[in-house]
């Protein structure tokens, strides 16, 4: 082992040390898990400790530019950060070709950080579809990219015995069902039309939209719900939602963000405490923001994900690493450097 591999090595032990030494002085223990009797169903997730979530789609084209300003918060937020109408900003689709995406290499990254389960996403804020859908033309395959992402990742994943799960934004700029908008709404600028628009009808799509995600796509582990905070869970439907996707594939998970408590709590930061009685996962991004961002340099240190990653281990919990490939469809430099170092750890 070269001199410069030993000494990152050492300096990564030492930061998984204090984090080891500091949760022990506050009284955890990386065997203190809950040991109450684990649903058979969610049995594998308390074991994986560590899974990764793809932000990607169409919102990786700007990278938090435009028209040539900066913008910050999320990549995926770029078209609501500046006030994009829904027809210009489709029109990115015409240039959507990812051509280095490569489903063998993303897998292995992942695989070789040891990470135990991948999180895709299947539709984000913007409404884009990453799948084949059939109940919309604002898909990936309607683009000179022209794949079926979703298809290719889970096939992928499955030959690489990596649990796989699908992210589903719930709230959507695209569809012409879809409210609030308008003069009265988060999205004044918002220039679809409300006359016409029906949100039960658009509940239906979404509806339609799992049932192909989970009776096309093979076995799927987690079902990731997100962007359901401009309506109450009644009218998301989301008992019904649940239901219709555990009667779909019983064996799925379901996250607690349409309101009600689901499978596990996806936190955006770390518990005081333990929370022994419910299963919780917690997202961290690899820089300041999810998804890429075209000048962002402030990229967290290996480091610091391996104290989180320990830390949400000694307390029960799950880390979930939040990454984003740019345009092209590659994971940046700093992504794969920074997977590198995390898995010569995790082995």
């Amino acid at each position: 082992m070269s001199r410069a591999v030993s000494h990152r090595g050492a300096v990564l032990y030492r930061a998984v040390l204090c984090a080891s030494l500091l949760c022990c002085s506050m009284g955890y223990s990386f065997s203190a898990v809950s040991q109450e009797p684990a649903d058979a169903r969610i049995a594998w997730w308390r074991e994986a400790k560590f899974g990764v979530m793809i932000r990607w789609g169409l919102h990786a084209l700007p990278g938090c530019v435009w028209n040539g300003i900066r913008f910050q918060g999320p990549s995926d937020w770029i078209q609501f950060r500046a006030r994009v109408p829904s027809s210009e900003y489709a029109a990115l689709t015409a240039q959507f070709t990812a051509p280095l995406f490569n489903p063998d290499e993303w897998a292995q990254s992942i695989k070789d950080a040891g990470t135990q389960y991948l999180i895709l996403p299947a539709k984000s804020y913007d409404g884009f579809c990453l799948f084949d859908s059939a109940l919309t033309d604002f898909k990936i395959t309607a683009t000179p990219f022209g794949r079926d992402f979703l298809r290719e990742m889970s096939d992928t994943c499955r030959r690489e015995h990596i649990r796989f799960g699908v992210y589903y934004s719930i709230l959507d700029w695209h569809h012409p069902d879809y409210l609030p908008r308008g003069p009265d709404s988060p999205r004044p600028w918002d220039e679809r039309p409300t006359d016409t628009a029906n949100y039960d009808r658009y509940i239906d799509y979404v509806k339609r939209q799992i049932e192909e995600l989970l009776t096309r796509y093979g076995p799927i582990d987690i079902l990731w719900f997100d962007g359901a905070w401009e309506h109450t869970p009644a009218e998301n439907h989301a008992d019904e939602l649940i239901r219709h996707a555990r009667t779909l594939q019983p064996g799925i998970l379901v996250n607690n963000r349409l309101g009600v408590p689901g499978d596990f709590h996806a936190l955006d930061s770390m518990p005081e405490h333990p929370l022994p009685d419910r299963p919780w996962e917690m997202s961290i991004s690899l820089h300041d923001t999810y998804g890429y961002k075209r000048y962002d340099v402030e990229w967290k240190e290996s480091s610091e994900i391996i104290t989180q990653l320990a830390t949400c281990s000694a307390k029960g919990g799950n880390l979930l690493l939040n990454i984003g490939p740019d345009d092209s469809g590659a994971f940046p430099p700093p992504v794969r450097e920074r997977l590198k170092q995390i898995g010569e750890w995790t082995r």
